[in-house]
């Protein structure tokens, strides 16, 4: 780090001795898992080499240290699955090897076989394969069919065909409209069934309030005549059972209404 910064300082950012030390830092860092420092570098590299190229009017394919930092920068990226900030470096560095090297150069047919993978990656299968089956022709007829190039590029594109037989045979999802469609239905069935056991159950607590309110009893007119001695007394015992039994069924009547003023939930002693 002291190296990079002493450097900067003595000889400026765009010095091709103070880029080439923030190159070496920045795969440094990325050897070590700082990503985010060894991208930062990559991209000051990156910028500086496009400035300076520009102001010569030279394009960066000239310029064998700006495609390496290219590569390393597309390649960091596509590694972090990044795609969206990878695809357009891998676009761009081999586009720079073939303006470099040509179709058929090795470096070449590597570049358009990362470039196929960032498609797969993409779920894009038609542009992956496009290109990672002209990797695989290239090296075959430049490199030989058991060449490590040519081996790794027949992996990829055996792996693109495994993820486009699980796309066919994949079962097909139910829309979401219908999904939607079925739980909005079930939902006002299960609305309704609570109304209405609702109301059943309203219904029935207040027939139980009826039966629990107890009814007074109109005192019995006597007898016109005036009884004898033991009719009289006859009279006098039946009078007296009846008073006892008309208490005891108001106590008891008022005993289950106080019940069912204290059940403030809603529900009915005969619930219990």
């Amino acid at each position: 780090m002291e190296s990079f910064t002493t450097l900067r300082a003595k000889l400026g950012d765009s010095h091709p001795d103070t880029l080439a030390s923030a190159s070496h830092l920045a795969a440094a860092h990325e050897k070590q898992g700082h990503v985010e420092a060894a991208l930062k570098l990559y991209r000051y590299v990156l910028e500086e080499r496009r400035y300076k190229l520009a102001t010569t009017g030279q394009r960066i394919s000239a310029d064998l240290p700006s495609v390496l930092t290219l590569s390393s920068l597309g390649t960091l990226l596509y590694n972090e699955n990044r795609l969206t900030e990878a695809m357009p470096l891998l676009r761009e560095y081999h586009s720079m090897c073939r303006e470099r090297w040509g179709d058929s150069h090795p470096e070449t047919l590597t570049a358009l076989h990362d470039l196929g993978r960032g498609h797969l990656q993409r779920q894009e299968m038609d542009e992956a394969r496009k290109c990672l089956q002209g990797a695989k022709n290239g090296a075959i007829e430049v490199l030989g069919a058991t060449h490590a190039h040519t081996l790794i590029f027949t992996k990829s594109l055996a792996t693109l065909d495994r993820r486009c037989d699980r796309l066919a045979s994949s079962p097909p999802q139910l829309a979401p409209s219908s999904r939607s469609q079925q739980v909005v239905g079930r939902s006002r069935s299960l609305q309704e069934i609570a109304e209405l056991a609702e109301a059943r159950r309203a219904k029935a607590w207040g027939a139980a309030s009826l039966l629990l309110t107890p009814v007074s009893a109109e005192p019995s007119a006597g007898p016109s005549a005036e009884p004898s001695a033991q009719g009289g007394e006859e009279s006098r015992l039946e009078s007296e059972r009846v008073t006892t039994d008309s208490a005891a069924t108001a106590n008891t009547a008022s005993s289950w209404i106080s019940l069912s003023e204290l059940r403030t939930d809603g529900t009915s002693a005969l619930d219990c």
